[in-house]
């Protein structure tokens, strides 16, 4: 018993400090439920692009868990503008409400949403929230990515994703769906470089 204990203790030890149970997310509203509606179909239906901006227009063929966008950043959703689109992505998945006045840019999401709540591990998002993740840097290596909010069970939080990484090797032009989970932290993004700020809120 005695060696038991020993052993425990070592364990936990090795494992550090408790993290306290996190505040039990809401999100079952009609408002949140269509955010959520709208990500997934996004994700799981035909979406427009193209490959020049002039060029014609062409249907994504959706695979479970993801749907490239033809791999050039034209798209329905940036307006085949060539521009990073999670932004863009969010925004039409809030429908547009209550979203920053520049919300084609993650770092918009992070300084100017009318509600933004700064990373706290103690309390998650909801589903149709937007997590936010930025380098802080305001000049021209400013590099950040938001995510829609889709589930959140225990410190699994899953999303929706525009401009996001696929399978393979086609680059980061797709709709993705991925779950992340929720550390003493954050939550861990590529290489690290653009920190876990927290999340957007509508409601």
């Amino acid at each position: 018993m005695k060696l038991f204990r020993t052993a425990c203790a070592a364990l936990a030890l090795a494992l550090g400090p408790a993290v306290p149970a996190p505040a039990a997310p809401t999100g079952a509203s009609p408002e949140r439920a269509e955010i959520v509606r709208r990500a997934e179909a996004f994700l799981t239906q035909p979406q427009e692009y193209r490959l020049t901006r002039s060029g014609s227009t062409h249907m994504s063929a959706p695979r479970p868990g993801e749907n490239f966008l033809g791999g050039r950043d034209l798209n329905r959703f940036n307006g085949y503008s060539g521009s990073p689109w999670c932004g863009y992505f969010a925004a039409r998945t809030w429908g547009y409400r209550d979203t920053p006045g520049r919300y084609a840019s993650s770092h918009a999401w992070w300084k100017a949403s009318r509600e933004f709540h700064s990373f706290d591990s103690s309390v998650l998002p909801a589903r149709g929230d937007v997590l936010v993740w930025h380098n802080g840097l305001t000049g021209g290596a400013a590099q950040g990515h938001v995510a829609v909010v889709t589930e959140v069970t225990d410190r699994s939080v899953e999303v929706v994703e525009g401009n996001a990484q696929s399978s393979g090797d086609r680059g980061s032009d797709s709709i993705v769906r991925r779950s992340r989970t929720w550390t003493a932290t954050g939550m861990k993004l590529g290489d690290g470089s653009r920190a876990f700020r927290g999340f957007a809120a509508r409601f």
